[in-house]
């Protein structure tokens, strides 16, 4: 069977472009989905990304559509409500704070207010890890932002001696 120089062609952009697809997909590193448009479970828990690829300093919004903004500083995880707390206005990161498009109120990464008019810091998800080490966070029901069901904190990574 004989191949054209189309076929070919064809055949090489496909090639070529699938570990761009991939990435634009939003697959983590360890090849697992990062379920920016995934479903919660029937009782309320979304898997959404490993530890690993939430890097320190992160705000990850891509899970908007369902409430939550991940953030991590050090070891510490949380999973943010993106309601704002003055006006209920969808919050989003932007350039290292969360704010607030209506009214211009930011948070930091662990959702205490920087600059009003909010005075109250943004409620908080509760999150899990799962067995195979996926961040899971419940987004049918908030938390206070002092509890402590709404960080999880992870290992450091082991340094080389």
């Amino acid at each position: 069977m004989s191949h054209s120089r189309r076929q070919f062609v064809a055949g090489v952009a496909v090639a070529l472009a699938l570990p761009v697809l991939d990435q634009l997909s939003g697959r983590a590193e360890s090849g697992q989905p990062v379920a920016a448009d995934a479903k919660p479970d029937s009782d309320g828990w979304l898997t959404t990304i490993a530890p690993a690829a939430l890097s320190d300093g992160a705000l990850e919004g891509k899970f908007r559509n369902q409430h939550v903004i991940l953030t991590r500083t050090g070891t510490k995880i949380s999973a943010l409500d993106t309601r704002c707390t003055h006006k209920g206005c969808a919050v989003r990161p932007k350039g290292g704070v969360i704010e607030c498009p209506c009214h211009h109120s930011q948070f930091d990464a662990q959702g205490q207010v920087l600059k009003g008019p909010a005075k109250q810091p943004l409620a908080r998800h509760a999150l899990r890890l799962t067995k195979e080490g996926m961040i899971e966070v419940k987004t049918n029901a908030t938390i206070a932002a002092d509890d402590p069901a709404g960080v999880l904190t992870i290992e450091p990574p082991a340094t080389a001696p």
